[in-house]
């Protein structure tokens, strides 16, 4: 199971030692985010991030109310006028779409963009603070079915911030779905390794935190979270 840490951005500086600590610790990647300030800020914090990292995964979450087509179509805009450096490795967007073709859509957008082909897409799927939020197994799973053709992984949460998904939930959506699945709300040194086997990828930020949006890792509970996943993975 890999572990992508989301660095919540209060300055870039301290995002810029976060990845570094991250990387140290053997996370698969980094995601950020910026809850505060602005999409501009989250550009610029990733440009340094990447510029020091450029071999490690480094991904964003733009916070949009759309779904990831209005996410892909936000990158190709910024890497064309220059905000962007690089094109990030990962956009993880917290609704899919809001429509079934809306998300069909994604394909044939990157296939006439080609220099979105490289980005990972993570689309939210029954997630949290979404219309189509649900916990229910069987509802989840049909929902995954239907957005996996067009999501590299097919992302999903709890029912809010810092609260996990049912195994059930996760159970199910891999199963039906067959496809790589992510988790992103809950997840905690203390219950990584029930998901071992079901979840793909998980995105972590409130358990490993020194406080709740600090963007600042405790390095004892990121390199517990990490090393308990990666075993569990094996």
């Amino acid at each position: 199971m890999k572990v992508y840490p989301v660095i919540h951005i209060t300055s870039p500086e301290v995002a810029e030692t976060q990845a570094d600590l991250a990387f140290d610790l053997g996370a698969d990647g980094v995601y950020l985010i910026d809850h505060i300030s602005s999409v501009e800020n989250l550009f610029e914090t990733f440009n340094r991030v990447k510029t020091k990292h450029p071999s490690e995964f480094v991904g964003i979450n733009p916070l949009l109310p759309a779904g990831a087509l209005g996410g892909l179509r936000l990158l190709k805009n910024a890497f064309a006028n220059g905000n962007l450096k690089y094109m990030p490795d990962g956009l993880w967007i917290d609704q899919a779409g809001k429509t079934q073709e809306e998300i069909e859509s994604i394909g044939t957008f990157k296939t006439e963009n080609p220099e979105l082909r490289t980005v990972k897409l993570l689309g939210g799927v029954a997630f949290k603070y979404t219309n189509e939020y649900t916990d229910e197994p069987t509802v989840a799973a049909e929902l995954a079915k239907k957005a996996a053709p067009f999501m590299d992984v097919v992302t999903t949460s709890g029912e809010g911030t810092g609260k996990p998904p049912s195994v059930e939930k996760i159970k199910a959506m891999k199963m039906t779905a067959n496809t790589p699945i992510a988790i992103a709300s809950g997840i905690s040194p203390e219950n990584v390794a029930q998901y071992a086997g079901y979840a793909d990828e998980v995105l972590v930020a409130s358990s490993v935190e020194t406080s709740p949006y600090s963007g600042v890792f405790s390095k004892e509970r990121l390199k517990e979270l990490i090393d308990g996943a990666h075993s569990g993975s094996q």
